[in-house]
């Protein structure tokens, strides 16, 4: 995915988590349009190690370029503010 955007990205995710739908059935919504994100998932999964789920999250966040608003959004889902 040469132009994918990880910040437009997480905030379609956060628009639809805003209107109520649970993280869980937009995870399946986009494994089901795109089964290269069954891949990434896997992937996500292997590279955690059994790493806490928030920090591993975080770190990635960063090391991709996602921005400090985003950022602080996916603390939010964590239930950290």
């Amino acid at each position: 995915m040469p132009n994918y955007d990880v910040n437009q990205a997480l905030q379609s995710l956060f628009q639809m988590r805003n209107a109520g739908q649970n993280p869980q059935a937009i995870i399946q919504m986009l494994v089901q349009q795109n089964p290269q994100y069954s891949q990434m998932l896997t992937q996500i999964r292997n590279m955690s190690q059994g790493r806490n789920p928030r920090d591993f999250v975080m770190q990635l966040a960063r090391q991709n370029g996602v921005n400090e608003q985003n950022l602080a959004q996916l603390m939010q889902m964590f239930g950290n503010n």
